[in-house]
């Protein structure tokens, strides 16, 4: 009660069918093959790992025979010149064996860099295609954990793979080699693994809790973490650093917590290990003495044995292991499927739809959206129009859904009802790429990247047009404040324009919006930070250059400047 206690919100929810309830037969299982086959180049060096891998387990399994050949024929008869060959033939065997594991410690290497950027850009370039909802649902240390668990699931296909085949074959082929000395020997020896096996197997749910605790407490901390930097600003003025620090700590102990009871079960499974094969050894040892002792083995066969035994061992107790790891890598897979298997924007690809130039015409017909079907809708029955180069301000009260409308007009969002029209073509047919090269935006949450001021006007162009750049500061009235500083474009900004004011980075966010050349601009708030007289600078500039701007402002100065005035609120309650 004590664990509930703790954990109890205040608050229970009950979920009840409805008579119309039919399940979705949403995928939400994500297996290895899914990202095996994305993965190109793997074939052969898997080919030459396992050919390496098993060239080292027969010299391995040779090694045995070396030493039994040393003490019976060798040592007992005291035949220096075989002494002397089978010395020779020892020393270029380990040679060969170290050769043979460098050359397979190059090649897994290779594999798991290839693996590794393969997998991981992959699911990079399916994040960036998934629609904004998925982001604005998740913590960025959620997303950044769930990444994390591509790691393991790397090592699992490199290494733990290829080492579990090998491993499976060394097993048999020791098992082999066992019973041609002794079955009643072998057969004690495979009582102690099952008896392994066993416990793994009855222990495995309670290791595989504890593993979805640490991944989730990991998750959780990593938010705190990161959501903490972010918010530094307002914590020092609110004086909130030893408070949030309390909070980090809590979630960073808990993460603590988790992985110390994960390593308290696998301090159980070492001990229980030692205990099931130290009895076995002293067992074999007991026995394979009395078989010397009769005469039904040499010492050494009996030393032989014991290297075959402890090669199996060792091999075995790996191999089970590796099972139960793969066993394990389910809680990977089902974080990195959260991500996988989200659906990606309809028509990412600029081949699709209706490819053509825009002029900048918008229409807006009997639009309504809603986040979900049961919640209620932000706004229905919305329409307007809009005329290419003109400037129009969309106003109303906070919450009224403009910021929302404007996600819709950029397809960021899909209306519930209605459409969207540019130009007299419904937004839905026309191709997403092709669309949005042909917008820009600058909205309330929008941010300056780590980089030069010349960078981020640019967006990172991979071949810059720097009379564009200068001329986008021109227009939104930055190109004097850049200059002033003492690397001018070439001032590094931080990943939240640190280096910035309030207004100067509106600005360069607004340099970074004309650079692209937009048919139609967006703006959310985009001025709130600046003065009349720079935003009055700023209109003129951006009108003489005739684009379509649709304007979501709160301030008067802003909404003077448009054109025309679209009142949201007016609407909503005229359509209630």
């Amino acid at each position: 009660m004590s664990e509930v206690s703790k954990h109890f919100t205040g608050v229970a929810m009950e979920l009840t069918p409805a008579v119309d309830f039919t399940k979705k037969k949403n995928r939400t299982r994500l297996f290895l093959s899914d990202l095996w086959k994305t993965v190109t180049g793997l074939k052969l060096p898997l080919v030459q790992i396992i050919l390496v891998s098993l060239a080292l387990e027969v010299f391995e399994l040779i090694s045995p025979l070396f030493m039994r050949f040393v003490i019976d024929d060798v040592i007992v008869t005291k035949d220096f010149p075989l002494l002397y060959i089978l010395a020779i033939g020892l020393g270029l065997l380990t040679v060969i064996q170290y050769v043979t594991g460098y050359v397979r410690s190059w090649i897994v290497l290779f594999l798991s860099n290839v693996l590794n950027i393969q997998l991981v850009a992959n699911l990079v370039r399916h994040l960036f295609k998934l629609p904004i909802d998925f982001f604005q649902k998740r913590h960025m240390g959620d997303i950044v954990s769930r990444f994390g668990s591509m790691t393991a699931i790397q090592t699992k296909i490199s290494t733990d793979f290829v080492e579990g085949i090998v491993d499976g074959i060394m097993v048999i082929a020791t098992l082999i080699m066992m019973l041609v000395y002794s079955r009643l020997l072998t057969a004690i020896v495979f009582t102690a693994l099952t008896l392994y096996i066993i416990i793994r197997t009855v222990l495995y749910p309670t290791m595989r809790r504890l593993g979805q605790e640490s991944l989730v407490a990991s998750a959780k901390e990593n938010s705190i973490f990161m959501e903490s930097v972010r918010a530094i600003l307002p914590l020092k003025i609110f004086g909130k650093e030893s408070q949030r620090e309390n909070i980090w700590q809590n979630c960073y102990a808990d993460k603590l917590n988790a992985d110390i009871r994960i390593a308290k079960l696998g301090l159980i499974y070492k001990f229980l290990n030692q205990i099931i094969f130290g009895a076995e050894y002293v067992i074999i040892l007991v026995l394979g003495s009395m078989l010397v002792m009769k005469g039904g083995f040499t010492i050494g066969m009996l030393m032989a044995y014991f290297s075959y035994r402890q090669q199996f061992v060792t091999k075995a107790i790996s191999m089970v292991d590796k099972v139960f790891d793969y066993k394990m890598i389910s809680l990977d897979l089902e974080r990195v499927a959260d991500i996988a298997l989200a659906d990606p924007e309809p028509e990412t690809s600029g081949d699709a739809g209706i490819s053509r130039a825009i002029k900048g015409n918008v229409s807006v017909k009997n639009i309504a959206f809603r986040y979900s079907e049961q919640d209620p809708y932000v706004f229905k029955n919305i329409n307007f129009e809009i005329k290419a180069g003109e400037a129009v301000a969309i106003i109303g009260a906070s919450g009224c859904g403009k910021t929302t409308l404007l996600k819709i007009l950029m397809r960021l969002l899909d209306p519930s009802l209605g459409g969207v029209f540019i130009d007299g073509i419904d937004a839905r047919r026309m191709g997403l790429h092709n669309y949005r090269s042909q917008i820009a935006a600058v909205m309330q949450e929008d941010t300056l990247l780590s980089g030069s001021i010349a960078d981020n006007i640019c967006f990172f162009d991979a071949k810059p047009d720097f009379e564009r750049i200068y001329a986008c500061a021109e227009i939104a009235a930055i190109h004097n404040d850049i200059m002033q500083m003492p690397m001018s474009y070439q001032s590094l900004v931080g990943d939240m324009g640190t280096t910035l004011s309030g207004g100067q980075k509106q600005r360069v966010l607004l340099a970074r919006a004309l650079y692209s050349q937009p048919k139609i601009l967006f703006l959310d708030e985009a001025t709130s930070h600046l003065d009349s007289n720079n935003e009055t600078i700023i209109n003129q500039h951006v009108k003489q250059i005739g684009i379509t701007r649709i304007i979501v402002a709160h301030r008067k100065e802003t909404v003077s400047i448009a054109d025309r005035v679209i009142d949201l609120e007016t609407m909503i309650n005229e359509v209630a």
